[in-house]
């Protein structure tokens, strides 16, 4: 079965969707399915030849054949036609896109440009739903709400979401935001969550946070972590705060911060006052994190009140939980406050945060018995909840329906 997944230039860049959509195609590959990856970079970043030529050789060295195409007015209302007129969607068909059996669209945009060779063409088409996109536009200034781009831009979602075989999201929050935004049917979607990277964390045992404390200097320590590349969703300041809250309580409480903000992130500290011998500020490739992560006893997670955030699902909070740390997190981010909850693995901040989380590790480190518990039930929830061969799963049963 021959299968092509569409994205963008996002491919370029270490983020989170880069990585999901990374394990995705790899996975898919390895179920036997002859999966081949487009991209559609923008001519700015098309000819950083350099860029290109990393992420072709990123997955043409896992065997999965990559083809870049530059554009140059994505999204930006009529204009962008000039970049897909009919003669060049007749010759993508014609020489290129005939090949392939199902589509799966990273970016709802695409799925739009792309329904005029479904409605000729016998193919399946899936678009998966990584973020509420127009929002986090508007949230950055790119988009003026209740503009003429911004309906057109509602448009042509809605237009893509009714008419994909299937939507994929990463969240129950955010099935209902599209539901309830567009009037689709609930069936029309499927949960599939972010995912952890099997190949960089993989087996968890005690043994293995042990041995990461000794590596880190830190064997005596109890270890927070917070991981936050992304300086729009960062809540610096609160998420320093709670640490040093926490540390006059439980004063054994050493804080790993793993971001590409190191300077920033140590003005804070400096400014609440906090020791240097009390933190660590680090910024590590992906595949290094385990060796802090692993490290750590607990986590932070917290994201402002939007409806960005309520809708999404963070891969650091599947990260998290494959290491093995309990999660302290906002009551803001997607369903994950319900998975803490329900499972027992952390704490869902309140008004009473502190209180709170102060109770719940201090009854966590009474006993190593309690916290190797703790640790099997954190790894046991991101398995069940968070495992890629999960959403390979579901993706195969309507692939193959």
């Amino acid at each position: 079965m021959r299968l092509l997944h569409v994205a963008d230039d996002n491919l370029l860049k270490e983020t989170g969707f880069s990585q999901q959509f990374f394990m995705e195609v790899l996975e898919l590959k390895k179920q036997r399915y002859d999966v081949s990856v487009l991209a559609f970079c923008h001519v700015k970043f098309y000819l950083q030849r350099s860029l290109i030529k990393a992420l072709r050789e990123k997955y043409m060295s896992r065997g999965v054949n990559i083809y870049i195409m530059p554009t140059v007015f994505p999204g930006r209302f009529l204009l962008e036609f000039i970049c897909f007129p009919f003669a060049w969607v007749l010759f993508l068909y014609l020489s290129f896109i005939k090949r392939f059996e199902i589509f799966h669209f990273h970016i709802s945009y695409y799925m739009f440009m792309f329904l005029p060779i479904k409605l000729i063409m016998p193919v399946k088409a899936f678009t998966d739903i990584h973020g509420v996109v127009i929002e986090e536009s508007i949230f950055r200034c790119e988009l003026k709400q209740g503009s003429l781009l911004h309906r057109y831009a509602n448009f042509k979602e809605k237009i893509a979401l009714k008419y994909s075989d299937v939507n994929f999201c990463v969240s129950e929050n955010m099935i209902n935001y599209y539901v309830n935004k567009h009037n689709l049917p609930f069936n029309h979607f499927v949960l599939t969550r972010s995912s952890f990277d099997p190949e960089i964390f993989k087996s968890l045992r005690w043994d293995m946070k042990e041995k990461s404390k000794q590596q880190l200097g830190l064997k005596e320590k109890k270890v927070l972590i917070y991981m936050g590349h992304k300086s729009a969703w960062q809540q610096t300041v609160e998420v320093i705060r709670l640490y040093s809250e926490l540390k006059q309580y439980i004063f054994a409480l050493f804080f790993i911060f793993l971001t590409n903000d190191i300077e920033g992130v140590k003005k804070k500290f400096r400014e609440f006052g906090i020791s240097g011998d009390d933190y660590m500020i680090k910024y590590v490739n992906h595949e290094e994190v385990p060796l802090y992560s692993y490290s750590a006893d607990a986590a932070i997670i917290t994201r402002a009140e939007s409806i960005v955030n309520k809708a999404a699902s963070p891969i650091k909070f599947s990260e998290y939980l494959a290491s093995g740390a309990v999660v302290l997190i906002s009551h803001t981010i997607g369903d994950l406050p319900t998975i803490v909850e329900k499972n027992g693995i952390g704490v869902v901040l309140s008004d009473n945060g502190l209180h709170e989380s102060v109770a719940f590790l201090t009854k966590v480190f009474e006993s190593e018995e309690r916290q190797r518990a703790i640790v099997e039930k954190c790894r046991e929830v991101a398995d069940k909840e968070f495992s890629i061969r999960n959403t390979i799963d579901i993706f195969r049963r309507y692939y193959e329906s």
